[in-house]
């Protein structure tokens, strides 16, 4: 699946800039032990959490994954819907420059 296809991109830009300027959490509504089972497949050090919030029903996100890029103020900055590749130049270069605000 896509979210499987992103993780690893996701950890590599997590690794490149450090807990102290970038968080990367993982929202998901399944099951606790299917989010579990995820995050030890891929050993993931990223952040993962349950919403008590259907996404797609209560908060009306189409179609998985759907990935946020925020600001230090909460206000969001890139929204891709469905798998793409994290770790570019470009969004390197789009945290750099939010770091910078």
């Amino acid at each position: 699946s896509d979210c499987v296809k992103e993780q690893p991109d996701l950890q590599k830009l997590q690794d490149h800039f450090g807990k102290d300027k970038l968080t990367v959490l993982m929202v998901s509504d399944e099951p606790v032990e299917k989010i579990t089972a995820f995050k030890t497949m891929f050993g993931s050090q990223l952040g993962f959490y349950k919403s008590a919030s259907g996404l797609k029903q209560d908060l009306g996100i189409r179609a998985f994954p759907t990935t946020f890029l925020l600001d230090r103020s909460g206000k969001v900055k890139l929204k891709k819907v469905e798998g793409i590749h994290w770790y570019t130049p470009e969004i390197i270069q789009t945290i750099d420059k939010l770091l910078k605000k």
